[in-house]
């Protein structure tokens, strides 16, 4: 690879760095080079940071390599690179948190702390950093976007949107009158269970009265003071009344199972 001594170009630098292999061989290549070239250690790590955002996951984690290799280098020479890539290390540890590479991007760091090439507490940073992902929102990564995931969630959209409209008009259809009732015998959900009761109780007290009415007929057909048609009408009175107890104990169980 040439030497750059003069003028540092990004862009065929970072197409380098873009077709890294993860091999021992180009890494070392790579690393040479940058040693090299040295004098330029800021750009060299722009770059390798600005590469680091567009590739994909598993491409970082070589391009961790590199600069592991560059920086433990670079510490037993006291050159500039441990101190130029120890601030974009931070950004980069953030960039690296998949759990494909994240235990050996950690090895990365151990090693770092064993051999004294950064310090505890800056080490301790970075282990936080690449450990924080898990109680954090992802971030969706553009180059991973897939149209058939967004097309399956408007569809789903569209469901929920025709099922919306669906319990819309139906409840638009429903009679005012019931409507009235819910609303003033329902207003406070803490009462169901009383007006249920309630509800029972007229309908068990309705009961008790036919039967009474029936013993009533049994009598009347043994007396010429009660004529027919008065216990025909008792008797319609009661089945009205318990028709009208049932179907509001069947709005009721529908509020209550429904929710609505």
């Amino acid at each position: 690879m040439e030497s750059l001594d003069s003028d540092f170009n990004s862009l065929p630098f970072e197409k380098k760095l873009s077709a890294l292999k993860d091999t021992q061989e180009s890494i070392q290549q790579m690393s040479a080079w940058c040693l090299q070239n040295r004098q330029h250690h800021k750009k060299i790590v722009n770059s390798w940071l600005n590469v680091l955002k567009r590739v994909k996951v598993e491409h970082r984690l070589t391009l961790f390599y590199l600069a592991n290799d560059v920086i433990q280098y670079s510490k037993r020479k006291n050159y500039e690179f441990v101190d130029s890539w120890g601030t974009a290390l931070q950004k980069a540890t953030t960039m690296v948190r998949d759990e494909k590479v994240r235990h050996r991007i950690l090895r990365i760091f151990k090693i770092w702390e064993q051999r004294g090439v950064y310090g505890e507490d800056f080490i301790g940073d970075l282990s936080g950093l690449l450990s924080a992902a898990a109680g954090k929102v992802k971030t969706d990564d553009p180059a991973e976007f897939q149209p058939s995931s967004l097309f399956s969630r408007l569809r789903q959209c569209a469901t929920l949107e025709s099922d919306t409209d669906s319990k819309l008009k139906i409840l638009v259809d429903t009679p005012l009158s019931e409507l009235e009732v819910l609303c003033t015998l329902l207003k406070d959900r803490s009462k169901v269970a009383d007006v249920e009761n309630q509800i029972e109780n007229d309908a068990a007290n309705a009961e008790v009265t036919t039967t009474a009415d029936n013993l009533w007929v049994v009598a009347s057909d043994r007396s010429p003071l009660h004529g027919e048609g008065h216990v025909r009408r008792r008797t319609n009175e009661e089945k009205s009344i318990l028709q009208e107890n049932g179907q509001l104990l069947q709005t009721l169980t529908n509020y209550i199972v429904n929710g609505n």
